[in-house]
């Protein structure tokens, strides 16, 4: 702006031209209303091949590779708190799993131990169980010893 300050001729009497200056008032009115703000952004409204036409279309195109990234970054976004949210369920059921798995295993555990004392106790009292039947297996024969005893008593008596 300093450049354009220095076009302003200079009167004898009272500052700068009126016409220099009222000039220079409609140049900028035109370049102001060239010249919109979007998003914070001055975009020019330029012909075609000029440098801030070039400007613009930069700023466009940057503007949608922002709006792309941004997609990109809440799809990215959204896959990893679904990923996460599948880790906790499936954390969740194999905890679950698991718990059901330990409390069988516990009830198996106590259901095995109550087996191998009976077990145990059937083990320790076959010895005694053994003795009382060989005794009733002796008893047993002498009954039949007797008896055959005096069967043939009766047989010698009555052939007699």
């Amino acid at each position: 702006m300093t450049g354009e300050i220095s076009y302003f001729r200079k009167r004898f009497f009272g500052g700068f031209n009126r016409h220099d200056v009222i000039d220079y008032i409609e140049k900028l009115a035109k370049e102001r209303n060239r010249l919109r703000t979007t998003d914070g952004v001055e975009v020019a409204e330029a012909a075609p091949g000029s440098s801030t036409a070039d400007l613009a279309a930069e700023i466009v195109m940057l503007r949608t590779e922002l709006l792309s990234a941004k997609r990109v970054e809440i799809e990215d976004r959204e896959y990893k708190n679904a990923v996460v949210n599948a880790a906790i369920k499936a954390f969740t059921e194999l905890e679950t799993t698991l718990s059901n798995l330990n409390t069988d295993v516990i009830n198996v555990s106590v259901q095995a131990r109550g087996e191998l004392k009976n077990t145990r106790e059937t083990v320790a009292a076959l010895p005694d169980m053994l003795e009382q039947a060989a005794q009733r297996f002796r008893e047993l024969l002498r009954v039949l010893d007797n008896v055959d005893d005096g069967a043939g008593e009766t047989n010698a008596t009555t052939n007699g």
